[in-house]
């Protein structure tokens, strides 16, 4: 089972609650990143992103500050605009408990934790180059276990979990949380049926 831990990234970029606006856009933007945790005392307290600044600015672009901005950036804090409410995850969960979260609160990135303390970040870019990177090594002839999973619905159309379970010798609960990554993805289909057996369909290109 792939986990968050396996993909996130290690070095965060945080933001402290008295930093000012202008400080965190600045900071951002020099990352090239459009958002980061808002850290007080190693406990993830909020979340910033340059969209939540430019609401509070009533602005749609960067580019069209005006010179009163500038003065609210100096003077506003990041605990005054940062999102309070934060979903995070954590360093064990598997990554397809991550893009559930992603996709259920439509957010593309959230703070790792482990023990209350924040250890990382996730984001769908992070996914996204896993993904890649399993399928380099399937060119590379490196076959992995959600690898098989995929050459197996491809090569069959369609096949139960029960099915795979048995072919691919692995538990049910391990394939479960590999079709469901490989679903989110739009790598196969995931059906399950009132009546029947849940199975997964081959996508067609």
């Amino acid at each position: 089972m792939v986990r968050v831990a396996d993909v996130m990234t290690r070095e965060v970029v945080t933001l402290s609650p008295d930093d000012s606006l202008k400080a965190a856009v600045e900071k951002l933007s020099s990352r090239g990143i459009s958002g980061a945790p808002v850290v007080e005392n190693g406990k993830v307290v909020g979340i910033l992103s340059l969209s939540d600044i430019l609401s509070f600015l009533g602005r749609r672009h960067l580019m069209d500050l005006e010179p009163e901005d500038l003065e609210k950036l100096r003077s506003a804090r990041v605990r005054e605009v940062m999102k309070k409410k934060v979903i995070t995850v954590g360093d064990r969960d598997p990554v397809s408990e991550a893009v559930r979260l992603m996709t259920r609160h439509g957010v593309n990135r959230l703070p790792v934790v482990s023990g209350g303390k924040l250890v990382g970040i996730i984001a769908r870019a992070d996914i996204v180059r896993y993904l890649s990177a399993v399928s380099a090594k399937r060119k590379a002839g490196v076959s992995t276990g959600i690898d098989r999973l995929l050459d197996l619905v491809r090569k069959s159309g369609s096949v139960t979990l029960d099915e795979a379970a048995r072919k691919l010798s692995v538990p049910l609960e391990t394939l479960e949380k590999w079709a469901s990554i490989l679903d989110e993805h739009g790598l196969v289909e995931f059906h399950a049926p009132p009546f029947g057996k849940p199975e997964l369909r081959k996508v067609e290109p």
